[in-house]
């Protein structure tokens, strides 16, 4: 929209929609009522299947981008920022709804706050009684994301401005000169998985601060929580993208790989599921393995040749005992009491563990590299034997 971001306190919203229709009124009746609304609104829908596009009709001062198919948060708040021009952006979720003051509060902040690159607001369930997330905290060694406060009582928490490892997706407000200067999000995470997370870090990397201010206030339902095994395996993706991009030196080979080996033990020991393999990240292991790729800047070896193959065939060996053991018993044998059945359970999860450690031929380096190349990470960082922590 031409001039829109020479008008006094202009920003932009951008709405990343996907099969939310029903939410869509509420959340621009609420960005348009506000005291100070947004000079640009976009709703970047992608791929849905309900009635978002022809609902989004009755709506002419909307722009409407339709990109066709899910391609994650990334490639539709790239697009969002591409079609608009004011110097502030909020990038929110159809089912968010800001409260009046919102607009105010955001041009007032980003006012004061020259070198405040990504802010995140204080997201309250309906009901205004239990905090949806105030800011997201990244958990490590594992690099585990989360919203901060979930599920708290409102009254008297979360009240206090401060620094945040991430602005959740689901209400992330940016300054474009900062997102511009970072190349934007990173479009090749996998839809719903750390985008958001990679581009604060990528900012605070570049100078920029990123904050959470309880004046940015709103409404919304709590985030989905990953649970099919495809949703489960690209949050894994997700993470570990992040982790390869971020973590050097000792904070990568000292603390995140290790640590994540032992997860990945310890998922295996407690899973019974038949689903197994994308649960605790096995499959995408066992598939890049097939893939042979190979972490550049690595010497041509295990991840080229027979040591990698003989991996994936001893994974392929053990989903077929796994789906040997589920066809034996009927998923009910642990309510039965049968001990027998359980001891052959926790053997055969012993042996994945086995495959996993396998210290003869792997060592620490190697089951990185593993877990780097099968998660489909094409980028890795450079290893520096005198490098700290970063």
């Amino acid at each position: 929209m031409a001039g829109a971001a020479d008008r006094a306190n202009a920003w932009a919203a951008v709405v990343v929609n996907r099969d939310a229709a029903v939410f869509l009124d509420g959340c621009l009746r609420a960005l348009y009522d506000g005291a100070c609304p947004p000079t640009e609104v976009v709703v970047v829908d992608t791929g849905s299947t309900d009635d978002s596009v022809s609902e989004l009709a009755g709506w002419p001062q909307v722009m409407v981008e339709v990109i066709g198919r899910d391609l994650g948060t990334a490639v539709a708040a790239n697009r969002g920022l591409a079609v608009t021009e004011a110097p502030v952006v909020a990038v929110l979720a159809p089912e968010v709804v800001v409260e009046a003051g919102f607009g105010e509060a955001l041009a007032t902040l980003f006012e004061a706050q020259p070198n405040l690159g990504a802010a995140a607001g204080k997201i309250m369930a309906p009901d205004g009684q239990t905090l949806v997330s105030a800011g997201g905290a990244v958990d490590e060694p594992t690099m585990m994301a989360r919203h901060r406060g979930r599920g708290q009582p409102v009254e008297g928490r979360w009240d206090t401005p401060g620094e945040v490892a991430y602005a959740p997706a689901s209400l992330m407000v940016l300054r474009r000169r900062a997102v511009e200067e970072v190349g934007g999000f990173d479009e090749a995470f996998p839809p719903g998985a750390y985008a958001d997370v990679d581009l604060c870090y990528r900012l605070r990397e570049a100078g920029w601060r990123v904050r959470y201010d309880p004046s940015l206030r709103a409404s919304g339902l709590p985030p989905d929580t990953p649970t099919t095994s495809g949703q489960v395996e690209d949050w894994h993706r997700g993470r570990l993208r992040f982790a390869v991009k971020h973590l050097h030196g000792e904070a990568w080979w000292g603390r995140f790989v290790p640590a994540e080996i032992e997860r990945l033990r310890g998922a295996l020991r407690g899973t019974v599921e038949p689903d197994w393999p994308a649960v605790t990240g096995a499959g995408a292991i066992e598939a890049l393995a097939r893939a042979g790729a190979r972490p550049p800047g690595r010497p041509r070896g295990l991840l080229d040749g027979e040591p990698l193959a003989a991996y994936a065939r001893a994974l392929e060996a053990l989903r077929a005992a796994s789906t040997a053991l589920e066809g034996s018993a009927p998923r009910s044998w642990r309510r039965s009491g049968d001990r027998e059945r359980a001891r052959a359970q926790q053997a055969f999860n012993e042996a994945v563990v086995a495959v996993l450690e396998a210290q003869d031929r792997f060592n620490r380096e190697v089951i990185a590299d593993v877990l780097l190349a099968l998660l489909g990470l094409a980028a890795r960082p450079v290893v520096d034997e005198d490098a700290g922590a970063s």
